[in-house]
Order: C-alpha cells, then structure tokens, then sequence
C-alpha cells in the first residue's frame, strides 16, 4: 500500500501548474469550451478557488453545493437538509436567483469571509446562520440556482467539497441535466445523486429510481446500477420534505460532527479532484501542443503569401515594369506612384493569406474572431511603403558618393547624382547621362545595380511590414519550456494515489491565523507569455494583509488582481506568509527545477519575418526633391566648379531628369 502524499506537499505542485496555465492562452478556438480556451479557464479556477482555501483550512466544516435543474426541488432539499428554511420555495420557475448559503452557528473568521467571496454571497439576505444546536454541524450547504446558467453553475460547484445533484423524475434524463452531471464528474468533483419528487406509490418509486440508477451506470457516474446508491424524496408540491425523505443524506450529515468522518471524506474527496485536475492538465496539454502547431502552420500560410508578392515586385522591378515612372520629373512624383504599387501588392497578399487560413478550420475560427480586418491591407501600409521609398533615394546617393571615395564629395553633388541614378534604376534600358559617367565613370553600373538590390529591399520591407498585422493578430505561440511543465506537473499529479493531513485536524474555523499582520508575495504581471517562467524577471511584492475579513484584506492590496483568480493567491497550507517557516523550510529551487524538465521535449521550429527596421523620418527636402533653384553649398568651395562652368565643359545645361 503506497504511502500517502501530504498535503502540505501539493500545493507547490499545484501552484506551479496554476501559473503556467494563467501564463499560457489557447488561441485558436476550439468547437466548444471543453475544447478550446475554457478548457484552461476552467481547471485554472479550480485550483485557485477550491484547492488553494481548501489545503488552508483543511479542519474546516465540509462544503456542499446542492445542484439541479429548475424545477427539481433545489431549495426544498436544502430546507430539509438544514432544518430551517434557507431558500423559500414557490411556483416561479426558478425559484431561486443568487446563491444561498446555510453554515453553523459557529460560522466566523477569515475562512468564512473567503468562503463567501468565492461563492458570490456577499449580502446577509443571501445568509442562513443556523440555529443553536448548530454550532458542531460540520457542514456549510450551498442552494446553487439554475438560473445562473450551466456554466456558472458548474464552476461555483466546483469550488465545493461535495455536490449534490437533484432531479425529477421528468428531469433526470434531460440533456441539459445529462451535461452538468458529467461535466461534475469530469472534474472531479464527488457527486451525490438525489430524485425528488417521486410518488407515493412504491412499485413506481423503486422504478423510476432502478431507471434513474442504470442511466447514471452507462454514463459511468456511479458503479452499480443499484437504486440503493440514489436518495429519494417523495412528491411535496414544494412543500418540506417529510422526516423519512432524504434518509441517506440525513445519515451522512449526522456523522459530519466526527472530524475523523469529515477528514476521511474530504481525503477520499481531494484525491479524486486531484487525478481529474491530472487527467485535464493532460487534456489541455495537447490542446495547447496542437493550438502552437495550428498558430504556426497559419504564421507559414500568411508569410508564404507575402512573400510570393514581395518576389513579384522584385521581378517586377529587375524586369524593367517600372520603366513607366522614369517621366517622372522628381523621385516624390515616381515614389507617390511606386507606394501605390506596393500597398495593392500588399492589399493582394492579404487576400491570398486570409483565403489560405479560410481553408483550414483553425484559419476559419480564427478569422471568425475578429479577422475581417486582415482581409485588406493594412492602414499604415502606404505610409510605411512611403516612408521607407523616400529614404532609399539618400541610400543610393549615399552609395554613388561612397564610390568616389576618398574624394569628398558634397551634400549637392550627392543629391544631383541621385537625382541621375533615380532613373537608371527603375528603368534597366535607361543611358547614363555624360555627367554622371564623368563623375562615376566604370562605376556607374555598380551603383545603380547596387540601388536596385536597395529599392527592392525597401519595397520587400513595407510588404512585410504590412505581413505583421497577421503575426500581431494571432499573437504569441504557446512557450514550450512552459507546456513541457504542465505535461511534467500533470503527470506527477497522476502518481498521488491517496492524500493524508497531518495528525492535527480540528474543527477550527480560523486554522494557524497568527495575529500579527500578514504577509501574502504577489507578483504583478505574472502572465507575461514570452517568458519561460512567470514573473521570473520581476520583484515579489510584499502586500501587508490584516488577519480580518477577505473583504477589509482586499481594501490593503496595492496591485490588481485578475478576473480570472480569486481576491489574492493562497498562501501554502499551513503557512499563511507565503514564505517558509523555521520548521517547515519550503522546497529549495533546485529542487523545484530537478522535479519539472523539460529536457526530452523537442525542439519546434519557428517560422519569422525577417526584421525590418522602422522608417526613417523623412529628410528635409532638398532641392533636387523639390525643383527648386537653391544657393550654392558652402561645402562645394575647392570641390566642383560652379553649376556655369560644369556646363561649359560638358556642353549641356544640367537638368533633374537627364
């Protein structure tokens, strides 16, 4: 018999499945959220909210939410559970809106408060206190509405111990009942089955509950097809049920006093949500492994698009396609004219990529979330295709310049002999004028090949500048360091074959609650997804939390806590600082890094644009840009003839388009 694992052992476990999980986001929506990212909402909210107060307090009363659809008989179950009227029952279907909640006499302290918060029962209306007698009870009952929704339902239900599940004979078999029972079971969740509102007439109860019984068996929820498993109540029309209903429930109630009882259910109890939590993180896993594998086959298809259209303009560009803008007097005439070119490229390559992703089902659910955007180019497409052609016209003045060297050759001079090479560029058939073959003289085909490579860069540039948008969209892949220690935490959750408390376990309302302030390490901005491991680059903060209510801890905290957690992260079992004691010293690091590796997982590559640069900001125009007549450079004294006498020799008047 395998030795069984404390409890105060899990919860390092379990806090590091919780971070990775709260770090890593399915992207590409699944059919259903058992599927897709609700998946991993899902488990992450069990652990924070059920397992995180749980292994707190173990010693405190056994939590049972009653479930069922409406018009069972919810309320009257819970009436006659508590002894006293907690939901008040009537013929409005449903009955009951907002959870109720019935705890002991003896309901107090930290541990309440929390209790409250989590199930959303923050007003004394929506509180039973039980009546003297009351205070060893050993149990809280939960009244859980249908009229919240299955989905609500199910995950406040999930933050109890045990559930019970209520029906009707005209009930049981309905397919929205069918799915909140088996979605219990898959989580773990122990499950009491309970039919109310049965006849009088005996033959027809044991029937209906021998029915009821083999279809709960051939869903695999309980283990026999034995009526004898199923608590019954008989037909009430509302009213209290009478004193021989119920007579399972009220057996186990009686025996919640004992705390070897209640320590033994809530035993049998955390192992059960801890091999469903296996089971899930496994299921989650994969559909993380697969949703990486969906995002960069979609990244390939998107990056495959505009790269076909970027090679086009190239082509394009060394064929001579774009000869057409050479009767262009000036480059920002020719340029305003070559951005429109590049933007439909890239107008085109959206197009190609959102057919591409329309043909897969993960491309199809991700467009359908909010992708329509991505079917045109960009907004930023023009002026990014603008920005970036304006300043390749100072790169290949730049380049003719650089040629010369080591002449110094002025600013002037440079941009007179861009405003010649512009040309030759886009047009392959184009002569060299006598003066830039002067000045340049074998040179000059380098330089406008090399200026071509250029304006092809710079136009390859804004096409992948437009291509982010998809990359942007789909946002970060999935880290796989992080999956590999959810796939190694799942497993070691799957080896815990049974859990054991330490000897002590009292019936305390308010366990190791020193009085001294506390103190709980909160990290902010925990769910950075490009980092291996959460927060791993920021400072814990210590927030001061008074040992009141969960109410008045809330109003002390200084950081915001995500929708998707309760109030504040639990602290260890035991050890409400967060930090290890003198006698309980925490698990070291390289402890925590020898337990979860990730060394046989293999290496996924991954698909990138190539790096662009951002634009430069446009240069002040110069007057070879703007055709205006401009004074002579103060740095072309010693270094060229006046404009006069460069005519003379060459026996012709400069001009911007020779």
């Amino acid at each position: 018999m395998s030795t069984p694992t404390p409890v105060r052992d899990l919860w390092d476990t379990l806090e590091t499945l919780a971070s990775d999980l709260e770090s890593t986001v399915i992207r590409v929506p699944g059919q259903s959220e058992r599927t897709g990212d609700g998946a991993r909402r899902s488990l992450l909210a069990d652990i924070r909210r059920y397992f995180g107060i749980r292994l707190n307090a173990p010693g405190a009363p056994l939590v049972i939410a009653v479930v069922g659809p409406s018009g069972a008989g919810v309320s009257t179950v819970v009436n006659a559970l508590a002894g006293q009227e907690v939901s008040p029952p009537g013929v409005l279907r449903p009955t009951t809106r907002r959870p109720r909640l019935w705890a002991p006499a003896s309901a107090h302290g930290r541990w309440w408060d929390d209790l409250r918060l989590r199930f959303g029962v923050t007003e004394d209306a929506d509180v039973v206190v039980g009546a003297d007698g009351s205070e060893d009870a050993g149990f809280i009952l939960i009244d859980v509405p249908a009229a919240l929704g299955p989905s609500e339902s199910l995950d406040l239900a999930a933050c109890a111990d045990v559930c019970l599940f209520v029906t009707s004979p005209s009930r049981y078999a309905d397919a929205e009942a069918a799915a909140v029972a088996l979605s219990l079971f898959e989580r773990g969740v122990p499950t009491w089955y309970v039919l109310n509102k049965l006849p009088a007439d005996a033959a027809l109860r044991f029937e209906i509950s021998e029915a009821y019984a083999g279809l709960l068996f051939s869903w695999n929820l309980i283990e026999t097809r034995s009526p004898d498993v199923i608590d019954t109540a008989l037909w009430t029309a509302d009213g209290p049920i009478a004193a021989d209903g119920l007579p399972l429930l009220r057996a186990r109630l009686a025996s919640f006093p004992d705390p070897e009882t209640r320590r033994t259910i809530l035993e049998d109890a955390l192992a059960a949500r801890l091999a469903a939590v296996s089971v899930r993180a496994e299921e989650v896993a994969e559909r993380i492994e697969d949703d990486r594998d969906s995002l960069l086959n979609l990244d390939s298809l998107a990056r495959d698009a505009y790269t076909n259209e970027a090679d086009r303009l190239v082509e394009d560009l060394d064929g001579g396609v774009f000869a057409g803008l050479a009767t262009h007097s000036t480059w920002p005439e020719a340029a305003v004219d070559l951005t429109g070119i590049v933007t439909r490229r890239a107008g085109l390559a959206a197009h190609a990529a959102t057919d591409a992703w329309d043909a897969t089902a993960a491309g199809r659910a991700v467009l359908a979330d909010g992708g329509g955007a991505l079917r045109r180019h960009g907004e930023q497409a023009a002026f990014d295709g603008q920005g970036l052609l304006e300043a390749w016209l100072h790169e290949i003045g730049d380049e003719a310049a650089a040629s010369l060297a080591p002449k110094r050759v002025s600013s002037r001079k440079r941009n007179r002999m861009a405003s010649m090479l512009w040309p030759m560029v886009v047009d392959p058939d184009r002569a060299a004028p006598r003066k830039l073959a002067r000045w340049l003289g074998s040179k000059v085909e380098t330089v406008v090949a090399e200026g071509r490579i250029r304006l092809g860069i710079a136009m390859v540039a804004a096409v992948a500048r437009d291509a982010d948008r998809f990359d942007d969209f789909l946002g970060p892949q999935p880290d796989v360091g992080r999956l590999g220690r959810i796939i190694t935490t799942a497993s070691v959750l799957g080896e815990v074959d049974s859990v054991g408390f330490d000897d002590e376990f009292d019936s305390v309302w308010e366990e190791a609650t020193p009085s001294a302030s506390l103190e709980l390490e909160i990290v902010i901005d925990a769910d950075d997804a490009d980092a291996d491991t959460p927060g791993a680059d920021l400072e814990p903060v210590s927030v001061p939390v008074s040992p009141g209510s969960a109410a008045e801890a809330a109003e002390t905290r200084s950081v915001p806590v995500s929708e998707h957690q309760p109030a504040a992260s639990p602290p260890g079992p035991g050890n409400l600082t967060g930090t290890p004691t003198d006698d309980q010293p925490g698990p070291s690091a390289g402890a925590a890094e020898a337990a979860i590796t990730t060394a046989s997982l293999p290496e996924v590559p991954t698909f990138e644009l190539p790096e662009v640069p951002p634009p430069p900001p446009p240069p002040s125009l110069s007057p070879i840009l703007t055709g205006e007549t401009a004074t002579r450079d103060p740095d072309d004294a010693g270094s060229d003839p006046p404009e006069s006498e460069e005519a003379e020799i060459d026996g012709e008047e400069p001009h911007a388009d020779a």
